[in-house]
């Protein structure tokens, strides 16, 4: 293990991790890694590091490396910066009441820094996309030339591209990977600690006799019937759906609060309300909703907006809230957005990796304590996401409510509409194939008088199958009937 007595990071901060990760610079395992994310040995020579130049320092009898990260040289300016900064630190060694003269104390330890020292004025510095694109990813690779199929020239550009743009982001297999990236453990980004939730914090919800909304797929079966003459059932598919209500939610930060029979400002918080009496509620919901069942917050204020009415007997809410996922979804925004405009078959495979990477982080994994096992196990982020992109959807297709398009079911990140023959698509919905949030044609067939007994009698998937060739609804993407 490294010895993690000797401190400094070059951006003058640094934490622990309670996974050892290999070094950028020798290998070795380390816990140490500098706030900008990067991850070094702190007593990493010159020889291991390649363009790096560590610039010994003395402080309180120890040697100060600034662990720049590879490829990165260094300024005289920089130097002149990591040599003042190894001064303060012996300095602040000295003032402080905690530190001997041979242990590390918890407030200076490892870069820390008293409050009543400034940080450092020089820029954080990163390796240019040229240097990133060349960092070896042998099992990336191998993914993309045994599951992808993808020719030898084009998996060399196409590692160059996640390199470029995923950060250099270190792929192990889609699952591994999501998860590191999710909880941080890959060092992609400065992610913030997050407060602990007790283990019981969610016990309303885990009562007996208690019942959740995790509704994704119902028939809607209270619209009127479709217009008369030809018709055609055709699929909406929403583009990225839960990576576009990820990053500007709100999602809960330290422990919940329960009030019983709180007011509607409830609704605005992350978190659950027990929805009793649910009168009028659109697009078959009511069909869905148990007495006294906990819905997310999101989709019941949906409900309250469109003009359905409930009383609210309990209320379990986050008070304090942050945008904890924001920096994860700026990455894969900006990657999603360049790769898709590539154009080319390496552009075309990284999307596709990205593109899992995503819906597995904000589709399952929050809530999968058998595959996430890391401070993002929040089922209540989960619930959060997942009904705002409903709300979301739902609140779209409330556009084509006065037209001759009828919704006839939702499945998932889908919507089934009937519309007339000859129209190119619903009138009032954003369609754009690649804008995150707008609907796309996910398939288009005649709406015959079988489709029309099936839906009808509640029965689903004759109409996924139709819609996707003949296959059979998939396994876990929530049940089509009540």
């Amino acid at each position: 293990m490294c010895d993690l007595t000797i401190a400094g990071p070059w951006c003058a901060k640094g934490r622990l991790w309670p996974l050892p990760m290999p070094c950028e610079a020798c290998g070795r395992p380390c816990l140490w890694s500098a706030a900008c994310g990067h991850i070094h040995c702190p007593d990493c020579g010159s020889e291991d590091q390649g363009d790096a130049q560590p610039v010994p320092a003395v402080a309180a009898g120890r040697g100060v490396v600034c662990t720049y990260p590879p490829g990165v040289k260094m300024t005289a300016g920089d130097r002149a910066a990591v040599a003042q900064f190894g001064a303060e630190l012996a300095a602040e060694r000295a003032g402080c009441p905690n530190h001997g003269p041979d242990d590390l104390c918890p407030d200076c330890a490892h870069g820390g820094r008293h409050s009543t020292w400034p940080a450092p004025s020089w820029p954080r510095r990163r390796p240019g996309a040229a240097s990133r694109g060349n960092t070896p990813q042998p099992a990336l690779s191998g993914y993309l030339a045994t599951t992808l199929e993808l020719p030898p020239d084009q998996v060399t550009r196409a590692v160059a591209l996640w390199n470029t743009h995923m950060r250099a982001i270190p792929f192990v297999n889609p699952h591994r990977t999501a998860v590191g990236i999710l909880n941080g453990t890959l060092k992609w980004s400065n992610i913030p600690e997050l407060p602990p939730l007790s283990e019981g914090a969610l016990a309303p919800l885990r009562a007996d006799g208690a019942d959740v909304w995790r509704k994704r797929s119902w028939l809607v079966t209270d619209e009127l019937e479709p217009p008369g003459g030809p018709l055609e059932l055709t699929g909406w598919d929403v583009n990225g759906m839960y990576l576009s209500a990820a990053g500007s939610l709100e999602l809960g930060t330290g422990e919940p609060e329960l009030v019983e029979w709180p007011g509607e400002d409830v609704l605005a918080l992350p978190g659950w309300v027990q929805v009793s009496s649910l009168e009028h509620a659109p697009w078959s919901i009511g069909d869905h909703v148990s007495e006294c069942q906990w819905m997310p917050t999101p989709l019941a204020k949906y409900l309250a907006d469109a003009g359905a009415a409930f009383l609210t007997p309990a209320a379990l809410v986050w008070r304090t809230h942050r945008r904890w996922l924001r920096p994860h979804v700026d990455l894969f925004r900006a990657a999603r957005e360049a790769l898709a405009a590539d154009g080319t078959p390496a552009g075309d495979a990284v999307l596709d990796i990205v593109k899992d990477l995503y819906t597995r982080m904000f589709g399952g994994l929050l809530a999968s304590a058998k595959y996430n096992e890391g401070p993002t196990l929040r089922r209540d982020w989960l619930a959060q996401i997942t009904s705002t992109a409903q709300a979301r959807m739902l609140r779209n297709l409330d556009r084509i409510a006065s037209t001759q398009v009828r919704c006839v079911g939702l499945f998932v990140d889908c919507a089934w509409l009937v519309m007339p023959a000859g129209f190119a698509e619903p009138p009032g919905l954003t369609v754009d194939p690649v804008k995150l949030g707008a609907f796309k044609p996910a398939g288009r067939v005649p709406w015959t008088p079988e489709l029309a007994a099936a839906w009808k009698d509640g029965r689903g998937e004759p109409l996924w199958a139709a819609l996707d060739g003949g296959e059979e609804a998939p396994d876990g993407s929530g049940s089509l009937r009540g």
